[in-house]
Parts: structure tokens; sequence; C-alpha cells
């Protein structure tokens, strides 16, 4: 079905190709997709390049996404009967090329052996690498097959191929978040490659000016986020607590960061940790929502650190995981709606933007069409009541459907029943026509980052006990943090599963809950 699709757009190219000019066809597909094009091209010129050429090989690209799909079934396969403690530890072994192969090969259970080999790797991948040589070496040895099944794979692939396309193949393998959208969006992919292929100088100086200008603009919107947030302390309030509120139920990364909890932060290399993502073969691990190829330290999410007295300071827009989060919880905006309300003015001001927070106003506008019009949420006036009341209105519910499940009541019909209790929804209802025009919007995608956007901003270890900005990440309570190493996380922590997925869950897109 893939391969039909796939000769359909080709064929769809070559009509439009003949009718638009270069700089028609390139406008259109930024009209149309915005976000991925601008997301590719935010890689450093070598990236682009190769994301260019590969891009010229559309088939190429379906034959590696087959092989992924095989490869990740079949490890998924392998590690979902084991305890999550191992599941984790054998995640995180994957992101270091040759570390499996080498401990299969060359250490086969020897703890002296195995201590030489790791010796090359970081501090911190030494004690799982260890643990599971010791406790786990027939698991092992089974990901060493499946990756030289998939090395074999690969090399046969690229045999039909000349060598810079294999080049650019080799290298991308190392940049999954940029693979992902090549072969999630094959239309995409093709209509880059066409251009490139037609003109190569012309479609490389338009990259690079898009670059520019995508890198220009988010700068210019997160200035405006920033200034919005430092210049409102009721919003400062709801952020902090917000985040606070989703650390206690999210499991970070932070163990990578080589931070002193005590001492004052001092510089790291965080290169070392984030260069390896996990592996394309096997994709990131699936108790994530939508793609996270990188471990991340516990602040990423959030895009602030505080300065000494407790003061928010920007440093990035908040994380699609975060934002998405907090829309899909209403408790969180009846609790904070002063956050809300600035996520929905930064919405207002910059509608065509690709960020987190305009990508997340405008799904949870169009998931709620039914009692949430355009003018509703326009309007400045009262607005920050009318979003208060949405939340205790949506939260109460979703309380009445999981408690009446032969009888759920949408939105509308809700409010309808319930007028004095929810005046200020029940007065500015949108009518059928605007919730028609509303949900018939092309969904907006989930924003999607450059692989190494963090590694080219130089960035200080964060410290939990003060020191100078913008050393500091946000301060959690320390309450029932989340286990790295098994144990219970908190509820609704994402978790590995410890037993193959039910039927139904085998068909489950990851990220459709975004994604709806």
């Amino acid at each position: 079905m893939k391969r039909i699709c796939l000769l359909a757009a080709i064929c769809w190219m070559v009509v439009s190709a003949q009718a638009q000019t270069r700089e028609e066809f390139l406008q259109q597909l930024l009209d149309e997709q915005r976000a991925e094009v601008e997301t590719l091209m935010l890689y450093p010129e070598e990236t682009r390049l190769h994301i260019l050429e590969a891009a010229k090989y559309p088939e190429a690209l379906l034959r590696l996404q087959s092989i992924q799909s095989r490869s990740r079934k079949a490890f998924r396969a392998l590690i979902e009967q084991y305890p999550e403690r191992v599941q984790r530890q054998v995640w995180d072994l994957t992101r270091y090329p040759g570390l499996i192969e080498r401990l299969v090969s060359d250490g086969r259970g020897n703890r002296i052996a195995i201590l030489r080999i790791l010796e090359e790797y970081p501090a911190e991948a030494r004690e799982p690498a260890l643990a599971m040589s010791e406790e786990q070496f027939g698991l092992l040895a089974r990901i060493d097959n499946l990756e030289r099944e998939n090395d074999a794979a690969f090399r046969n692939l690229v045999l039909d191929y000349p060598e810079r396309p294999r080049a650019a193949l080799r290298a991308l393998l190392n940049e999954p978040e940029a693979l992902d959208i090549l072969t999630e969006y094959p239309r995409l992919t093709i209509q880059l490659g066409d251009l490139y292929r037609r003109e190569p100088s012309w479609m490389i100086q338009q990259a690079n000016l898009i670059n520019l200008e995508a890198a220009r603009r988010r700068a210019r919107e997160l200035e405006s986020w920033k200034q919005s947030i430092e210049s409102d302390p009721d919003a400062q309030r709801d952020l902090q607590q917000a985040t606070q509120e989703y650390a206690r139920q999210y499991q970070y990364d932070d163990r990578y960061y080589d931070y002193d909890p005590v001492e004052r932060p001092r510089q790291v290399v965080i290169e070392r940790h984030y260069y390896h993502p996990y592996p394309w073969w096997f994709g990131y691990p699936y108790w994530y929502d939508f793609p996270r190829w990188r471990p991340v330290p516990y602040w990423y999410d959030w895009g602030f650190y505080l300065q000494p007295g407790g003061v928010v300071v920007i440093i990035d827009f908040p994380s699609a995981y975060f934002v998405n989060w907090y829309w899909r919880r209403p408790v969180c905006i009846y609790r904070y709606p002063y956050l809300a309300n600035r996520f929905t003015e930064f919405y207002y001001f910059n509608r065509r933007s690709t960020s987190t927070i305009v990508i997340g106003v405008e799904r949870w506008r169009v998931r709620n069409a039914g009692v949430v019009s355009d003018a509703w949420l326009a309007d400045r006036n009262g607005r920050l009541e009318r979003l208060r009341e949405f939340g205790q209105m949506e939260e109460a519910r979703e309380r009445f459907n999981r408690e009446n499940p032969g009888r759920q009541v949408s939105q509308r019909e809700f409010v309808k029943e319930r007028t004095r209790e929810y005046p200020r929804l029940s007065e500015r209802l949108p009518t059928d026509e605007e919730v028609a025009r509303t949900r018939s919007a092309a969904p907006r995608p989930t924003e999607r980052t450059p692989g190494d956007a963090i590694i080219n901003q130089p960035q200080r270890a964060p410290s939990r006990s003060g020191g100078n900005p913008p050393a500091e990440a946000p301060r959690v309570q320390p309450q029932r943090e989340p286990s790295r190493s098994g144990g219970n996380p908190p509820a609704e922590a994402p978790r590995p599963k410890t037993e193959p997925p039910k039927p139904e869950e085998k068909n489950r897109s990851r990220g459709s809950e975004i994604m709806e």
C-alpha cells in the first residue's frame, strides 16, 4: 500500500512540477508543511545536505522504514517479558555504538574484560553494562544478533545506490529525528528531493535562507514569550506550580548530567550524553507518548530556571510533552488559569508559529470546539474566568462519564443541561457552523526538535541547591522522586510494560494522544 501511495505521489510531483515555478513549488511546500520543513532545515549545514541527498531517493527511505518496522517489533518482543529495570537498562545500553557487540563478543561474561571495555565509555553506562553482562548475558546476545541483522540489511540496501546517498543514509542513522520526518511524510520527502535534484545550488541556498529565517523568527517569538511570563507574577506562580505537579508524575533522565547536588554547578560536556540517540532500528522507548529519541534532564521540559528568590527566567519554550500534559488535564486549566491565559495570548499574537505553545493551544481548541469558539477564546474580557470555568466543567463531565458508562455526555450537552453552573460557557456556546468550521481545519503537527538542538546550545548543568543563573534549574519539592532502577514510579509516569501488549495496543500509533 505504501508503495502505491509513493508512486501516486511521484506522479503528482511530475504534474505539479510542470505547472509551477521552483519558487511557487517551495512556497506551497512551506504553506502546507512549514513545521516539518523548518525542523529539517534547522539542522547544521552538513546534516541539511545529507537530508536533501537522501530525499532524492524516497524509495530507499521506504525500504529503510520497512527494516526498522520489523526490527522494532522484534526488539520489543525480546524485552517486554523482562522487569522494568532491565528494560530501561537495555534501552540505555543500545544508545552507545558498539557497546553491546563488544560486551558479547569480547566480554563474554568475564568481569575483568568487561571492565576494560567500559573504560572507553561514559561513566553512567558502566554500572548497567556490568549488571546486564552478569545477569542478562543471553538477552544481550540476542540483541547483538538483531543488531547484526540490521547492519546486514542496511549494507544490502545501500548497495543499490551511489556513494553520496549511501553516505547520507549512513549519517542520518545518527539523526533519527530527521529520519522520522522523512519517512513519516513521503510526499514532503519527494518534493524536497525533486527540488534538490533539479536545482541543487538553488535549493541549498533556499535551505540556508529557511534556516536563518526560522531561527530569527523563533528568537523573536521566544523573547515575546519570555516577556509575557516575566511580567506576570500570577503566570509565573502557575508555571512553577504546574511544573511541580508535572515533575511528580513523570520520570526524568537527569542522571546524565554530571553535577554535584550540593556544590556549585560546574561546566560539563553535554555532548557525550546527548550525542548518541536511541538507535533508529529499535525506535524510541515505546512508553513515551510521542517521539523522544534522546534522554533529557529533568528540567528540559519546562523551559525556565529560577534565580535566587524564586524569580522565573525563561530560556526556552516548554516542551510539547509539558504543553500537551497541561492542556489535556482540565484540572490544570482550573488550578493554573493564568498560565492558560498566557498560552492563549501568545497563540493569538503568533498564529503562524510552529512553537509548542501555538500548536498546543490550537489542538486544544479543535478538540473542544463544541464549547470553545474562536471568538470565545480571542476575547480578553472575562477570558480568565471562562478558562477556569471550562476546566471545572470538563473535570466534572469526565467524572460523570466515568461514573455513568452507559450514558456518555458530550461537552455541549453537559453545558446546556447545567446553564446555572456554567453561565459563562452557556452564554457563549459556538454555533453548529462554527463547530464544523473549527473541526474541519487541518490538524497542526506535533512540534519536533532537531536532534542536535541541545548539543549546539552551551548549557551549564543545573543545581538543585542554588548557584548563579542560568545554572539553576527549577526547584521541585522532593515528593516521591521517580525510581530510575525499578520500583513503583508515581501514577501516570511513563513506564515500560512487563507483559506483551494487548492486540489493540499493538495497533495503537505512538503519539495518538497528541495527534487526535
